[in-house]
C-alpha cells in the first residue's frame, strides 16, 4: 500500500502542471535533485512509471494523467475545506445556538447579539427559549453550544462560570396600593401576588422566601413570563415578583419597589458550555461579546 504522503502528491501535481521538474522546482522553493527524488520515490510507492523522460523533457504517461486527474481533484478538495476552515476562522462563516429563557434574553443576550452580529453579519444565530432543566440537556446532548440560566447547578459535563449578579424585588402601581414605611417581607402574604410558573427559576426563588418567611396561605395569579408578572402588576391584580435589572431595563415607570426592611439575597447568572466538544470559533468569540456586556 502506498505510503500516505501529501507532500509528495504536491510535488507530483506541480510537475505534471508545468510538465518541467526545473520549473516545478522553482514553483514550490525546492531544489531540482529534491523534486527529482520526490517523483521516483512516489512512482515507486505506487509500483508504476508516471512520467517519460527524454532529453525533450518530460510528460506523462497513461498511468500518470489517470492519477493526475485525482490528484488534482484531491488537492482542489483540501484547499476548498482550508478556505472554508478559514472562513469559519475569520468569522465569515458559522452558527451559534444558544438556549436561554425569554427573561434572560433581554437582560443578558440582546445587548452582546446586537454588537456580535453589526461585527460578524455572516454568523447564524439561534436562540432556543426553554426551561433550564431542558436547556441543559440540549446542552449535554451537543444540540446547543451555550446555555445561560440563573440557578445553583453543578455538572461534571458542563463548564460554567458566572457572568452577571441579579436581585429579585416585589413591585406595586401606586394607583392600586400604596407603601410609606418599609415593611416586613412576611406582610407581603395580606396582598394579593403576581408570580411566574412553579416552572421558572424566580418562582424557585419566591418559594424559597415564602418558606423562610410566610405562615399562612397566600393568594396569588399565577402567570407563564416575567413581562405577564409586570403587566398584570401593572393592572392592580397584586404585587408581583420581578428580577430588578429587568424592571429597570424596560424602564417600566408605572411600577415601583415594594420598600423592605431587609434586602432580597442576589441569584447569580451563569453561562454553560460542555466539558467535552471544544467550541466553534463563532462561540469563543461570542463568549467574548457576552462577558463585554455585562
Amino acid at each position: 500500500m502506498m505510503e500516505a504522503n501529501l507532500e509528495l502528491l504536491k510535488i507530483f501535481y506541480e510537475v505534471a502542471k508545468q510538465q518541467s521538474i526545473t520549473k516545478a522546482s522553482e514553483s514550490l522553493f525546492i531544489s531540482q535533485p529534491a523534486v527529482s527524488q520526490s517523483i521516483k520515490k512516489l512512482e515507486e510507492n505506487l509500483g508504476c512509471t508516471l512520467f517519460n523522460r527524454s532529453n525533450k523533457g518530460i510528460n506523462l504517461t497513461n498511468e500518470g494523467k489517470c492519477f493526475y486527474e485525482y490528484v488534482k481533484l484531491a488537492l482542489q478538495t483540501i484547499k476548498n475545506g482550508q478556505d472554508e476552515l478559514a472562513n469559519f476562522k475569520k468569522l465569515e462563516k458559522g452558527e451559534i445556538k444558544i438556549g436561554v429563557s425569554t427573561t434572560l434574553t433581554k437582560l443578558v443576550l440582546l445587548d452582546a447579539i446586537k454588537q456580535f452580529h453589526k461585527d460578524y453579519p455572516k454568523i447564524q444565530i439561534t436562540i432556543v427559549n426553554g426551561l433550564t432543566s431542558d436547556i441543559l440537556t440540549q446542552l449535554e446532548q451537543g444540540k446547543l453550544d451555550l446555555a445561560l440560566y440563573n440557578d445553583d447547578i453543578t455538572n461534571n459535563q458542563l463548564d460554567t462560570f458566572i457572568i452577571k449578579k441579579g436581585h429579585h424585588c416585589f413591585v406595586y402601581n401606586p394607583d392600586f396600593y400604596s407603601f410609606d414605611n418599609q415593611i416586613e417581607i412576611s406582610q407581603l402574604a395580606n396582598y394579593p401576588l403576581v408570580l411566574q410558573n412553579k416552572q421558572s427559576n424566580t418562582r424557585k426563588m419566591f418559594d424559597k422566601i415564602a418558606d423562610e418567611n410566610f405562615t399562612q396561605k397566600l393568594s396569588y395569579m399565577e402567570v407563564v413570563s416575567q413581562e405577564l408578572v409586570s403587566v398584570f402588576s401593572e393592572c392592580g391584580f397584586g404585587i408581583g415578583f420581578v428580577i430588578e435589572e429587568m424592571l429597570e431595563k424596560e424602564n417600566n415607570n408605572k411600577l415601583k419597589k415594594v420598600p423592605l426592611k431587609n434586602n432580597l439575597p442576589p441569584f447569580y447568572i451563569s453561562l454553560a458550555k460542555s466539558s467535552f466538544a471544544s467550541p466553534t470559533f463563532a462561540t469563543k468569540e461570542f463568549i467574548k461579546y457576552i462577558q463585554k456586556y455585562n
